[in-house]
């Protein structure tokens, strides 16, 4: 099955990188600054083993293009605060160009080219790569989506990714996670997309499980192989109807012997998995 290219977009402290270290566990993550990966000890009860410290954009590419070069295949890679890496390299590229004239004209045009030799690293890899960015907002005629150089940039940038997913919050949405992915493909404002039509106009804020479902080969990282027993254990007492506390009750007594993190980990995976099955039943049992 050929590899997905995700990007996901929001506000700043919705939960994008969380989500990617829960999800892509075990993979490449290519930051700025490591302490943008916290949550992964704090959290996830996971640090990120390779962690790849950038400048900018190009840098980031230039990463991309090495582990190419030299063979290197992780499960996943994950570009985290993509809009923070393009903000850093427009920064510094900018005062080299005239602000009049075609300057102007040939800045912008070099930021496209810069865009899309990123993603044209991402997809050489041929593994499946997470990218998170801050959220553009609609304007005119433009959609919103996730923050590259420009606007015009952001629709043309998404036609490379297999799913682009925006991010909500509900406060009644039941446990710890009150966030959500957003996807509506074809909507009038925001830009959405998603090739395996797995999830819902609101979904889980779990990618791992929703590449899971599409039949994705989605690993958990080495040492937390155990944990898929329990998640689909989890998943098949929430399909038929038990009731959650019950389930977390025994979750916490059968596995009293694992870090709290980790119980954690195995039912918010558990409980997303079976939300994400009947959610597809429900839709396509719709004419």
């Amino acid at each position: 099955m050929p590899s997905a290219f995700v990007s996901t977009y929001a506000l700043t402290g919705s939960g994008k990188t969380t989500d990617a270290i829960f999800s892509c566990a075990g993979g490449v993550f290519i930051v700025r600054k490591r302490e943008q990966l916290t949550p992964g000890r704090m959290v996830v009860g996971y640090e990120p083993q390779d962690v790849r410290v950038v400048k900018d954009i190009a840098a980031a590419t230039e990463v991309l293009r090495a582990m190419k070069k030299e063979g290197v295949h992780p499960p996943f890679v994950v570009v985290d605060d993509m809009t923070v890496l393009f903000n850093h390299y427009f920064a510094r590229t900018e005062p080299s160009y005239p602000k009049e004239g075609d300057g102007v004209y040939q800045l912008w045009g070099h930021m496209l080219e810069v865009t899309m030799k990123f993603a044209a690293a991402c997809h050489a890899l041929n593994t499946h790569v997470v990218t998170t960015a801050h959220i553009r907002s609609p304007d005119d005629a433009l959609r919103g989506g996730p923050m590259v150089p420009s606007k015009k940039q952001t629709e043309k940038f998404c036609t490379e990714f297999t799913h682009v997913l925006g991010v909500g919050s509900d406060s009644k949405r039941p446990g710890l996670w009150k966030g959500y992915y957003i996807c509506e493909p074809g909507h009038d404002f925001w830009i959405y997309k998603d090739r395996d039509g797995v999830f819902a106009p609101e979904a889980p804020m779990n990618i791992a499980e929703h590449m899971r479902f599409a039949g994705y080969d989605w690993p958990r990282p080495p040492g937390f192989e155990w944990m898929e027993d329990w998640v689909e254990s989890v998943a098949e007492a929430a399909t038929s109807g038990e009731k959650r506390t019950s389930i977390i009750e025994m979750t916490a007594t059968d596995l009293s012997d694992i870090h709290p993190l980790h119980r954690r980990w195995v039912l918010r995976d558990g409980f997303d998995r079976a939300e994400i099955r009947q959610a597809y039943e429900s839709r396509i049992s719709k004419p």
